[in-house]
């Protein structure tokens, strides 16, 4: 998908960002943003502009892959919680079956990925989120 100003005003992103933008040269191809937002080290930013050049079925497998990438430093934390496991196998039923049920399990294993990189270390976060994007952009070339 093309990155052109009309398509920014519309997903309203934080001036920080659009002057990014701006100041970048206007990049106009996806991904060369996107790589260039991490060379930037701006995978915050990466993240969100990701999620919205995406449909809703890679919405969903990017929670999915993202759930599963820091879900072990979920269990360390709350072993004996079970709910974001369950969060992720629900979201993998939405990729086949868009029930509001699976919907709203699919946004849960979006949630406990967010919990569970929470309590990463600085330096693991950015790592992962840095794999997570990756997998991302690969995600919106299918």
């Amino acid at each position: 998908m093309a990155i052109t100003e009309e398509f920014l005003k519309d997903i309203h992103p934080c001036d920080e960002g659009y002057q990014w933008w701006l100041n970048h040269g206007r990049p106009a191809d996806s991904q060369a943003t996107l790589e260039t937002l991490i060379a930037d080290e701006q995978e915050d930013w990466a993240n969100w502009l990701i999620v919205r050049l995406m449909n809703h079925k890679q919405k969903i497998a990017y929670a999915i892959y993202a759930a599963e990438q820091v879900i072990s430093i979920y269990k360390l934390k709350y072993s004996k919680d079970d709910r974001p496991q369950k969060a992720i196998d629900a979201a993998k039923k939405c990729l086949s079956d868009t029930s509001t049920k699976n919907k709203d399990a699919a946004y849960a294993a979006a949630a406990a990925a967010y919990a569970a990189a929470y309590a990463a270390t600085d330096a693991a976060k950015k790592e992962m989120l840095i794999k997570i994007i990756k997998h991302g952009m690969s995600l919106l070339t299918t």
